[in-house]
C-alpha cells in the first residue's frame, strides 16, 4: 500500500491551474477583489534559506500595515466591473493517494483490480461536512485525488494538462460515515468504507454545470453571501478543532483583518472576503466562484 510518489502540494498546484484555465464556469475571486484591495497579495517569510539565496544573512524586517492608520487620501482603487454575487461556489480538499497493486480487503467483490484510495481524515471531515451543511444550496464541497501514483505520470499529466480528466471528486456528503474512499476510474465513481458502499456520482464537470444551472437568476447582494460564506467556514473551522479550545494565531489574524478594513475605509463585501481568504488558508481549501 504505497503513497503516491508526489506530495499532496505537488497535485494541487497544477490541479487547481488547470481546473481554473481549463473550465468556463470556474474562476478565481480574486480576480475582481485584488483591485479593490489596491494590492494582490503579501508574504511574511521566515525561512532563513529563502533569504540566504537572496543574499541577506537573517530574515528582513516588516510591518503588519494593519497595525497603522491609513491616511484620509488613501483608498483602493474601485473595479471596473462589478462584483460577483457569490452565490455559487467550489471548495475542494486535495487528498494523496495511496495505491494498491491488488484491491483492498475490505473492497472484495467490488474492485477486481489496481486500485487507489485514501483515507478521510475525521477533524478535517467533520469541517467539511459542517460547510456543506451551513453553506447549503451556495456550494459544492468536494476531494480530489489524483488516479495516478508516479511522479512520472504527475509530470505528464501537467505538460497535457490532463490532471483534472485524470483525478477522483467525491462530494463530501457522500462519505459522511466511512473512513476511506476506494477507486479506479476518474470521476466520482468507488467504494466507501468501512462498510462498503458503491457510489458513482456524477463528475464534477457536470455538477458544476448542474449546480450554475439550477441557481442561474439568483441575484443577490455579494455582501450578504460572503458574510454567508464566512459564518459558513467560521463555524466549519470551529468544528475542526475538536478538544482543542482556542487557536490564538487564527483569532488574531481576524481582528487584524478587522482592523485594517477599518483603516482603510474599505466596504463589507472586502471585509468579509477577506475573512473567507484568512479562514481557506487556516483550513488548507481552495475556493472557486461559479458562474
Amino acid at each position: 500500500m504505497p503513497e503516491a510518489s508526489f506530495e499532496e502540494k505537488e497535485f494541487e498546484g497544477p490541479l487547481y491551474n488547470q481546473l481554473e484555465h481549463g473550465h468556463p464556469l470556474v474562476w478565481s475571486p480574486g480576480q475582481v477583489l485584488e483591485g479593490r484591495i489596491g494590492f494582490d497579495r503579501s508574504l511574511l517569510v521566515r525561512n532563513p534559506a529563502f533569504w540566504r539565496w537572496l543574499g541577506f544573512t537573517k530574515p528582513l524586517r516588516g510591518i503588519a500595515l494593519s497595525r497603522y492608520s491609513w491616511p484620509s487620501w488613501w483608498r483602493p482603487i474601485p473595479p471596473d466591473r462589478s462584483l460577483p454575487s457569490f452565490r455559487q461556489n467550489l471548495f475542494l480538499q486535495a487528498k494523496r493517494c495511496h495505491y494498491y497493486a491488488r484491491p483492498p480487503r475490505t473492497t472484495t467483490g467490488f474492485l477486481p483490480k489496481v486500485t487507489w484510495g485514501f483515507r478521510i481524515t475525521p477533524h478535517q471531515h467533520r469541517a467539511l461536512r459542517t460547510l456543506a451543511e451551513k453553506a447549503g444550496q451556495m456550494a459544492l464541497v468536494a476531494y480530489a485525488a489524483p488516479v495516478f501514483h508516479t511522479r512520472k505520470e504527475l509530470f505528464t499529466h501537467t505538460q497535457k494538462r490532463t490532471i483534472v480528466q485524470n483525478s477522483t471528486f467525491p462530494s463530501v456528503e457522500r462519505l459522511n460515515s466511512h473512513t476511506a474512499w476506494y477507486y479506479q476510474v476518474p470521476g466520482a465513481k468507488g467504494i466507501a468504507n468501512p462498510d462498503p458502499e458503491r457510489i458513482e456520482e456524477p463528475n464534477l464537470d457536470d455538477r458544476i454545470a448542474s449546480f450554475a444551472h439550477s441557481q442561474s437568476g439568483n441575484v443577490t447582494d455579494p455582501g450578504d453571501n460572503l458574510g454567508a460564506l464566512d459564518d459558513a467556514l467560521f463555524t466549519a473551522f470551529i468544528q475542526s478543532l475538536g478538544r482543542r479550545t482556542s487557536v490564538p494565531p487564527y483569532f488574531e489574524q481576524r481582528l487584524l483583518i478587522e482592523r485594517f478594513v477599518q483603516g482603510a475605509g474599505l466596504d463589507r463585501a472586502t471585509f468579509h472576503y477577506l475573512l473567507v481568504l484568512h479562514t481557506i488558508e487556516t483550513m488548507g481549501l481552495s475556493w472557486w466562484i461559479i458562474g
